[in-house]
């Protein structure tokens, strides 16, 4: 919300919304909240989303169910998508 808001006012700032791999146990209470975020003009990008299995903040199924929502909301709405990596690419592939 701080990066929309600050992209709101300047005209060269865009944003881009998401779950860090920390915060994905709140996924259920934030769904509706990110999608509509997403959908503001000035919001170009879905993420930064991905895996962050060193400090568990949030379990590894929570982690990946974040992850798999915010890969289906970029496609919907035809967002890029920006991948945190800090354990992602080791386990890329079988997502």
């Amino acid at each position: 919300m701080l990066a929309l808001n600050f992209a709101n006012q300047h005209n060269a700032v865009w944003a881009s919304v998401g779950l860090h791999p920390h915060e994905a146990k709140n996924l259920a209470a934030e769904k509706d909240k990110l999608k509509n975020l997403a959908k503001k003009p000035k919001v170009v990008a879905i993420g930064e989303c991905g895996l962050d299995y060193y400090y568990q903040h949030s379990p590894k199924s929570d982690q990946i169910n974040a992850m798999r929502y915010q890969i289906e909301l970029a496609l919907e709405l035809n967002l890029p998508l920006i991948f945190i990596s800090v354990t992602l690419m080791m386990i890329f592939g079988r997502i």
